[in-house]
């Protein structure tokens, strides 16, 4: 079996919301890397038809719906991917909200208060917030069953 259909296509069809459960540094990386690969195809589309109006808006409006339709699997599989090494799901909306927050403060259109000192504070905190979710993805699971379930498998069918 391919590891799009492994890795991509099973947890698309068959996991799409599923937040229970684990799931193993191969599945999430796997799918991170079809995911990008044809969000990057999707978008070479877009920009090769800027010129022309109609294409440009059919391939935006292909970009946005993938956008949307890969939205849910994406946070499932991180959620799974937490689950992977005994961490709560809960976790990946915490550093959500506090990125976003510190993104806003950063943006001058949306928050004007405080000087440039509270602006570079924010972006830290910003950039530190998205470092940990990558690093707890890029450890390895627990290898015995954890509050979460048993080690992934995956069958070959």
């Amino acid at each position: 079996m391919s590891a799009f259909k492994k890795y991509f296509l099973q947890t698309l069809f068959k996991r799409y919301a599923s937040f229970s459960g684990r799931a193993s540094r191969a599945e999430f990386w796997y799918f991170v890397l079809f995911y990008c690969i044809i969000f990057l195809l999707l978008l070479m589309v877009a920009l090769l038809f800027m010129k022309n109006p109609v294409a440009s808006k059919i391939a935006i409006g292909a970009l946005l719906l993938y956008g949307l339709f890969i939205l849910i699997p994406t946070i499932a599989i991180t959620v799974r991917r937490f689950h992977d090494s005994g961490k709560s799901g809960w976790w990946y909306l915490l550093f959500f909200l506090i990125g976003a927050t510190c993104a806003l403060i950063v943006d001058p259109k949306v928050v004007n208060f405080g000087g440039k000192g509270v602006k570079y504070v924010a972006y830290i905190i910003s950039l530190a917030v998205s470092f940990i979710p990558l690093w707890w993805e890029c450890l390895s699971g627990d290898r015995d069953a954890n509050k979460y379930g048993d080690p992934p498998t995956y069958d070959e069918d």
